[in-house]
């Protein structure tokens, strides 16, 4: 079985380059929150003193949680982004969580989210499209096919491998697939 190369969609080159850039800043991000991880203590303690009663223990471990967030998400986003560019199902289907994900979370920042959840609604019509969904399906070349008898209500085709009738294919074997075609030739010759 062999594959053919279908060209990549527009949509799906710049989703894939947004992607990457993102990722990049996501994990630039947790990579900068866990290198400097008191400075951004001091930073929360002087936007809002009220954190200053959680400790800093407590303040470093949730800024190194939210650096390791950062960095998974980074990493799952260039994943992603890798596979829409190569056109792998999975990346469909991650990037489709994504969108609905990225929709969700808008609805509740309404109305400040209103313009992320056009975004990511517009993300998932266009990922649920019939070109785009077809472009993150491998497409088989088909073998040459020769029609060995036709009637009026069924026809016989064989392949280098097969011999098919009625959806029905027979062996890989080469006699068995010539005593097949005899066979399905003489009953309809009969008939």
């Amino acid at each position: 079985m062999t594959y053919e190369k279908k060209p990549r969609p527009l949509g799906i080159t710049a989703l894939a380059i947004l992607d990457s850039v993102g990722a990049t800043v996501f994990v630039f991000l947790g990579f900068s929150l866990l290198s400097d991880t008191q400075s951004y203590i001091k930073m929360l303690l002087n936007v809002d003193s009220s954190y200053a009663s959680m400790g800093t223990d407590v303040l470093s471990l949730a800024v190194q949680l939210v650096a390791a967030f950062f960095i998974v998400i980074g990493v799952l986003v260039l994943l992603n982004a890798y596979g829409l560019w190569k056109g792998k199902s999975w990346a469909w289907w991650m990037s489709l969580a994504f969108a609905l994900l990225g929709s969700l979370s808008s609805v509740f920042l309404l109305p400040t989210g209103l313009v992320s959840l056009v975004v990511e609604a517009t993300i998932l019509c266009y990922l649920t499209r019939r070109q785009i969904r077809d472009y993150f399906r491998p497409v088989v070349e088909s073998l040459p096919t020769t029609t060995a008898w036709s009637g009026p209500f069924a026809t016989i085709t064989r392949t280098p491998s097969s011999i098919s009738f009625l959806g029905l294919t027979s062996s890989k074997s080469p006699e068995k697939r010539e005593m097949t075609l005899e066979l399905l030739g003489s009953i309809f010759k009969v008939m």
